[in-house]
C-alpha cells in the first residue's frame, strides 16, 4: 500500500529535487526512486530540460530574475506556476518561450544572449544577437540626442528603433526614456 506523503517530505522535495540525482532523493526519504518522481511530476517539478526556471531562463541572457519577471508580468512570456509551501515558483516551456521571444524581440537584449545555451533556437536568434551596432553604447546621452529620441517616440518608432538610430542598445533607450 502506498505511503502518504507528509509536509515535511514535500518541502524537502520541493528545495532539492531539481539539484540533486533522484536517488538520493528517494534514499534520504526512504522512497523508491519511481515514487519521488511521480510525487515531483504532481507537485509541478521536472527536471526535463525543455523547461526553465526563471533563473535558468535569466542565467542564460546575463540578467537578474528581476528581468525575466518582467517578461512575465509585463509582456505576457508564458509559464506554469508552482505554489511550493515556501515560494512560488514558475517554470518555462522551452518551446513556448521561443515562440514568444519570436514576437517581443524588441524587448530583450539579444547582445546579452550566450547562443546555444538553450536548446532549440531558431536560427533568426543569431541574427538577432549580431545585429546590435551600439558605438554609443555607456557614452553620455547629449540633448540633442534626447530630443530626437522623444520625437521619434512621439511618432510611433519602438525603442528598438529608435535605438538603431541613434546607435545605442535598446534597454538603454527604454531606461533613459523612462526618466524623460
Amino acid at each position: 500500500m502506498a505511503q502518504r506523503w507528509t509536509d515535511r517530505e514535500i518541502r524537502y522535495l520541493e528545495s532539492k529535487y531539481l539539484n540533486q540525482a533522484v536517488s538520493i532523493t528517494a534514499k534520504r526519504l526512504n522512497r523508491t526512486e519511481r515514487a519521488v518522481v511521480k510525487k515531483a511530476l504532481e507537485i509541478g517539478l521536472s527536471k526535463v530540460h525543455d523547461i526553465l526556471s526563471v533563473n535558468k531562463l535569466a542565467e542564460c541572457f546575463n540578467v537578474t530574475h528581476k528581468v525575466v519577471m518582467k517578461w512575465i508580468n509585463q509582456y505576457d512570456l508564458p509559464c506554469r506556476k508552482f505554489k511550493c509551501s515556501c515560494c512560488t515558483k514558475y517554470m518555462i516551456d522551452l518551446e513556448n518561450f521561443w515562440k514568444w521571444a519570436e514576437q517581443h524581440k524588441d524587448i530583450i537584449n539579444w547582445s546579452r544572449y550566450n547562443c546555444t545555451t538553450l536548446a532549440l533556437e531558431p536560427a533568426w536568434v543569431r541574427c538577432e544577437k549580431f545585429s546590435y551596432d551600439r558605438p554609443n553604447k555607456g557614452k553620455y546621452w547629449t540633448d540633442m540626442e534626447i530630443n530626437y529620441a522623444k520625437s521619434m517616440l512621439r511618432r510611433g518608432m519602438s525603442y528598438r528603433e529608435v535605438a538603431k538610430e541613434l546607435g545605442r542598445t535598446q534597454s538603454g533607450v527604454a531606461h533613459k526614456c523612462a526618466y524623460i
